[in-house]
């Protein structure tokens, strides 16, 4: 188990972490939490619904939704680690001596390569945020309307997820001098929160009909 490994970390303690004035973990480790509640309740709404009378001509599709959920949510809880961590490098390549032209140079160096992994991190979590945000529509689809609202939760928590990595990725995106790789990067980000809103939009009007008396 790592420094920041939050995979059996009692929730209290995990915010109390977070509340802390270390600058780690922080807003990519809450993005990625978000995301792994959200995979937390799509899971538990297809396992609801599985064991539901009736529905068996569900029961394959429904556990695959699960076993997907189950896993995106190691994954996330991985990366909040993980983000953690990155941006610890960054800190640390930020303390190297600068004194002379050299040891600027090599800091320089250091501090960009930091930047780049501090901004794969989160844009791995809005892509497994983005999964969670897919799986919700599956099984709000398919699911449980009596516990639809457990589902339509799930894609707003890997929503926020979403959203929350992609203000990590900006600020990183912000310092680095790569402005192909920067470009590439902010491409990408655009892409993941456009299909991230617009699923999300189509489920609140889905769950909202569901309400409608």
């Amino acid at each position: 188990m790592t420094e920041h490994d939050l995979t059996n970390a009692p929730l209290g303690g995990v915010l109390e972490q977070l509340g802390s004035s270390n600058a780690t973990p922080g807003g990519g480790a809450a993005a990625a939490l978000a995301g792994a509640m959200g995979a937390s309740l799509v899971r538990m709404l297809a396992g609801l619904t599985k064991a539901h009378a009736g529905l068996a001509d569900r029961e394959k599709l429904l556990e695959a939704i699960g076993d997907q959920a189950a896993e995106t949510r190691v994954h996330l809880l991985a990366y909040a680690a993980k983000d953690a961590q990155a941006y610890e490098a960054v800190l640390a390549a930020q303390r190297l001596p600068k004194g002379t032209e050299e040891q600027e140079t090599a800091r320089r160096a250091a501090l960009q390569q930091a930047l780049k992994e501090a901004t794969e991190v989160p844009l791995r979590i809005m892509e497994e945020c983005l999964q969670v945000i897919g799986l919700a529509k599956n099984v709000l689809e398919s699911g449980s309307h009596a516990a639809a609202s457990d589902g339509a939760v799930g894609a707003v928590l890997a929503r926020a997820g979403l959203q929350s990595a992609a203000l990590t990725v900006k600020a990183n995106l912000a310092l680095l001098d790569d402005e192909d790789y920067a470009q590439m990067s902010r491409t990408k980000l655009d892409e993941m929160v456009y299909m991230g809103t617009k699923v999300c939009t189509a489920l609140d009007s889905y769950v909202n009909d569901l309400w409608k008396r």
